[in-house]
């Protein structure tokens, strides 16, 4: 646990030198107890804000994709998990199975507000803006003072 806290201390600075030191916690943290769905989370969670951050291509995405099914198969009752699927699907631009993961992933955290907010960002690429619009208010709800709110607000 204390490594993942480590983890997420430099995962929320959202710059590349700490996206990098996240990621060796996290991977610390599997390593030591590769059945932990949290550390799977947060390892596949890392990924994903690295690979968002320079823009990765087809074949990395696929590997955070199952990264993330991977964090499923650990606790298939974590919404976290679910959401990082989607995110996954939603970049290979499989709208349907992404809004399938997204919609789990509220069913199983109602609270989770980024699983709100990716299922607002893909009705907006979809083209329907009105439910996007849902989606996206309810994340600002959940948590409005999370620091990706920059994201949320257009």
């Amino acid at each position: 646990n204390d490594l993942i806290w480590r983890g997420r201390w430099h995962q929320n600075r959202l710059s590349q030198p700490d996206l990098e030191a996240a990621s060796g916690f996290f991977a610390e943290a599997l390593r030591l107890a590769p059945q932990s769905a949290n550390a799977a989370i947060e390892w596949a969670q890392n990924l994903g804000y690295r690979l968002w951050s320079r823009r990765a291509g087809p074949d990395e995405v696929a590997a955070f994709g199952e990264a993330a099914r991977r964090a499923v198969d650990l606790d298939r009752r974590d919404g976290r998990a679910h959401l990082l699927v989607g995110i996954s699907e939603m970049w290979q631009r499989h709208m349907g199975p992404a809004e399938t993961w997204l919609r789990e992933a509220v069913a199983l955290s109602p609270s989770l507000a980024m699983a709100h907010e990716q299922l607002g960002t893909l009705h907006i690429l979809n083209s329907r803006p009105l439910a996007a619009s849902e989606w996206l208010e309810t994340a600002l709800r959940l948590s409005p003072h999370d620091f990706r709110r920059f994201y949320r607000e257009a």
